[in-house]
């Protein structure tokens, strides 16, 4: 996790080089939500005790939910559609994580996020066992709805610049498909670890995808 946290950071740098480039601010955004989620979720993993592990697992929220609405803003600016879509509802994209990060932090009232949270060990290495609540799964379903709907417009520009570009568009959905397996991989409980979530990793590496896209191909 701490070399994911770095490779963020380089990556980062590379972006405010060419903060001007279309897509570019939104992917600053992803990828500082991204650190934020990355980082806590090491000092989680890293934690000794329960309450330790329970604080970060909370701070997590303050990039968890922003994600996809940033991967969404990014593939609408950087497709240059942003002028087709109405301001307020960009601006409504922010409700449901903001919505979900007051959950996670008032979660022991409610237990909307988490309805149950415990330890589990393996080996010497200790995680958090946790039982997702109602709104978690509201989230969930909302993310990979901005994800969807991210990954369709940019699947319609591969389509449409594919006799032009020959490497964005492979670049694109590769940035895609990394994003999808991450997360699928946690939510479905495939990994070897259930309780260890790859998902920041397939991020980091989606935003890795994306800025050589921005930087390389153009």
């Amino acid at each position: 996790m701490s070399v994911a946290g770095l490779l963020v950071l380089i990556n980062v740098f590379f972006v405010l080089r060419r903060i001007r480039m279309a897509g570019a601010i939104p992917l600053l955004g992803m990828l500082i939500t991204v650190t934020v989620w990355t980082v806590t979720y090491a000092l989680e993993l890293s934690s000794a005790t329960f309450e330790w592990q329970y604080f970060w697992l909370r701070m997590e929220y303050f990039g968890i939910p922003y994600v996809s609405p940033f991967f969404l803003i990014f593939a609408l600016e950087y497709t240059q559609q942003t002028k087709a879509v109405d301001r307020k509802w960009l601006h409504a994209v922010w409700i449901v994580p903001l919505t979900a990060t007051v959950l996670a932090w008032t979660n022991q009232a409610h237990g909307l996020i988490w309805s149950q949270v415990g330890q589990t060990s393996y080996g010497t290495f200790t995680v958090l066992h946790l039982q997702h609540g109602f709104f978690f799964w509201v989230m969930a379903a909302y993310s990979y709805l901005m994800l969807l709907s991210g990954s369709l417009v940019l699947l319609r520009r591969v389509i449409k610049s594919w006799s032009t570009f020959k490497f964005q568009p492979l670049v694109m959905i590769g940035g895609v498909l990394v994003t999808w397996a991450g997360n699928l991989l946690y939510l479905s409980g495939s990994s070897p670890i259930p309780e260890l979530d790859w998902t920041p990793m397939s991020v980091i590496l989606s935003g890795i995808i994306y800025t050589i896209g921005l930087l390389r191909f153009g």
